[in-house]
Parts: structure tokens; sequence; C-alpha cells
């Protein structure tokens, strides 16, 4: 996608060259235009939300998880399903992912690029704000065992994260930024994988009552999540492949460990009750262990085969245009040479043709008499 010019917001430049100037403080310069006073007010309205949303989620989901008995752990366990995910590598990806956020916040405070700041504004904005919000939400809901609202929080939380993707398209990440890869890109990428790879579904069975109360009831389900979660790693795979998301890639892959390396058991959790999942089922998470390497390797692939394409296509015109310029040089009439030229304008006219000489012909020639 093609990339979008930073907007200037006029804090630096504008400061030096007034004070090259040496102007007074009644200069004209003084005073910003509209447009760079609304998007600096929106830079400090996501410099005041995001940080308060990111407490309010982690703050949540620390007493919706630990503090309440059963917590956000405890109700998964008592409502297995084929989409039960390994709690412990999900509270990891937790962890890292609220790191990165608190990194991202004191990115947004301490911005100071016009990349950065329109990537954040234009290609972030209030949306972080509002899904950490539904992080929350979802935090609540999920503790009250209100799972059709959950359901629809963490639905709704996907579509935004996944907005969020979208635009920052055209900010891509670069070695030129580091900290904008890091912060902005790999925070948003995560969120989405945790949201969409893995969120939607495990809540959704548990709203659908898909809930494993006997082992034999694992077959039943079977289909409903090898389904869904094909669907889902199918179209994301698909979208790595073209726009080359190599880290949304590796969080989809940790999604589906979570998934595969999942022992749900019958409630209540005794040792000799594990749910036995179906082969199937256990072979669509391995065969999609593959796809996101794949898909990854093969968008590699691809982005060479074009830029090679674009050589090929380039030296080919350079060739073509060589050619109709020679041509050109042959068809255009031979310059008159110069001594000619200027002993023709001396005389006043065109200078006389030479007699060519005549060819002696033997046939013409008298036979000598012996």
């Amino acid at each position: 996608m093609p990339t979008k010019t930073p907007r200037s917001y006029g804090s630096t430049s504008a400061a030096a060259e007034r004070g090259e100037r040496g102007a007074s403080s009644y200069d004209d310069d003084e005073y910003i235009s509209a447009d760079v006073y609304r998007a600096s007010m929106r830079l400090v309205r996501l410099q005041m939300s995001i940080p308060l949303s990111v407490l309010i989620a982690l703050g949540t989901l620390l007493v919706c998880g630990f503090l309440i008995n059963p917590g956000i752990g405890e109700i998964s366990l008592i409502h297995p399903t084929l989409l039960t995910p390994n709690h412990e590598m999900v509270v990891g990806f937790a962890v890292l992912l609220f790191i990165l956020q608190i990194g991202f916040c004191l990115l947004l405070a301490a911005a100071s690029s016009d990349w950065t700041k329109d990537s954040l504004i234009n290609g972030v904005g209030l949306r972080l704000a509002i899904a950490n919000w539904l992080t929350a939400a979802w935090a609540v809901t999920w503790t009250l065992s209100t799972f059709k609202i959950a359901a629809v929080i963490v639905i709704v939380e996907a579509v935004i994260v996944l907005s969020i993707h979208f635009t920052l398209q055209s900010y891509p990440a670069s070695f030129a930024h580091p900290l904008n890869a890091v912060f902005v890109h790999t925070t948003i990428s995560m969120l989405l994988a945790l949201t969409l790879g893995l969120g939607w579904m495990s809540c959704g069975f548990v709203a659908q009552d898909w809930v494993i109360e006997k082992r034999k009831e694992a077959v039943v389900w079977k289909w409903q999540a090898i389904g869904a979660v094909a669907g889902t790693h199918a179209v994301a795979s698909l979208w790595e492949l073209f726009t080359r998301q190599y880290v949304l890639a590796i969080c989809m892959e940790y999604q589906i460990l979570t998934l595969l390396l999942s022992t749900p058991h019958v409630y209540p959790p005794l040792p000799n009750n594990p749910i036995v999942r179906p082969p199937a089922y256990v072979i669509t998470l391995t065969v999609l262990l593959a796809i996101h390497p794949l898909a990854c390797v093969a968008g590699w692939a691809l982005k060479r085969y074009r830029e090679r394409e674009v050589r090929i296509a380039l030296q080919r015109e350079a060739e073509e245009a060589d050619v109709r310029a020679r041509r050109a040089e042959l068809r255009s009439p031979a310059p008159t040479p110069a001594p000619v030229a200027a002993a023709a304008a001396e005389a006043g006219g065109a200078p006389a043709p030479k007699a060519k000489a005549k060819k002696a012909n033997p046939e013409e020639e008298p036979l000598l008499e012996t």
C-alpha cells in the first residue's frame, strides 16, 4: 500500500526560524494554523486516553483474574471446550502485550518526529483506547458468566483492532523507525492475534453452550471447531502472504500452540478425566502450524519475483528506447561536409558536380589488324 507523507506539526522548525530572525513575541509566525492546532489536540487526547485505558484494562484483568474466585481462568476450566486454550501460555502472551503497550505509551509521550506522530494519530488513534476499554468490559462480563455479551464484546474489539491494522499499512514498519516497529506494529499484531486468532472462537464456543460435560461429547463439536480454526487461520495466512506480516504470523503460530498444548478436563478437573480430542481436530492444528511459515516464505518469494519482473521490464524498455534512437539516426539525412558547404556559400550557388570519368568499353574499341 502507498505510504502517506507525514504532516508537519510545526514544533521545532518554526521555532528555529523565529530564533534565527530574532522575531519578537508579537511576530505573526507564533500563531499556528487551525490544522496544526487540531492535530496537536488530537495528539494530546491520545496521550491522555491511551495510558488511562491501559491502566484500566490491566487493573481489571488483575482483579478478575486473581482476586475474584472463580476468576477468568477458573471459569474457563468450569466450561471446557475444544477451543479452550492453555491458560499459562495465554497469561504469558498477555503479560508481553501489556509490556509493549507500556512502551507504546512512552513512545506516545516522547514522540518527536512527524512520521511517528502521524502514525500514532492517523494510524492508531483513539481506537486503541476503545479496544482496551472493551478488554476491561470483557473481563467483567466473563467473570459474571454473561458469556454471550462477552463474545459480542470480543468480536467488536477484534473488528476495531483489525481496522487499526489496516490503517497502519500506510505507515509500514521499517528499520528507519525501529521504535514504531516494536511498540506500534508489534503491539497491534499481538492484540489482533489474541482477539481474532483465539478470543472470539473460545468465547463463542462457551456462549453457544458447546461445552464438553462428558468425555464422549468432544466428538460432537469437532467440525465446528475445525471450521472456526481453519477458516480464521487460512484467511490470516493469505493476508500474511500478500502483505508479508511476519510478526502477525508468529503471533498466530503461538495461538495455535495454545490450543494444541491445551489439556482441558471435564469439570471437576480430576487427573483421570482429561478430554480426548478428536484426531481430525489435532491434525488440523498440526497442519495449520505449517501454513503461516509457508505463507511468509511464499510472500518473500513473491516479492522477489515482482522485483525481478520490474527490473526485466525496465531493462527491456531501455533496450527498446536504444533501438528506436538508432533507427531515427539511420532515417535522418546525412549532414553536408563543412568545406563543401563553405565553398558553395562563397560561390553563391551549389557547387558544380564533378564530371565522372567514362570507363572504356572494350567492345567499342577497334580491333587492331595484325
